[in-house]
């Protein structure tokens, strides 16, 4: 946890369900990328199977 009143309210809600540490990572990550949009280099499986 880094410290902030914000993360320990996180922590201390997710602490209650059973994917906790995934649900706390994804928050992070989602505060540190921000509004950035990220495009896989290669398309997927499924984007190749629908497009097929």
């Amino acid at each position: 946890m880094s410290g902030t009143p914000f993360w320990d309210l996180v922590a201390r809600r997710a602490a209650r369900i059973p994917d906790a540490p995934a649900l706390i990572q994804a928050a992070r990550l989602a505060a540190w990328v921000g509004d950035v949009r990220i495009t896989p280099r290669f398309r997927t499986p499924l984007e190749r199977e629908l497009s097929s």
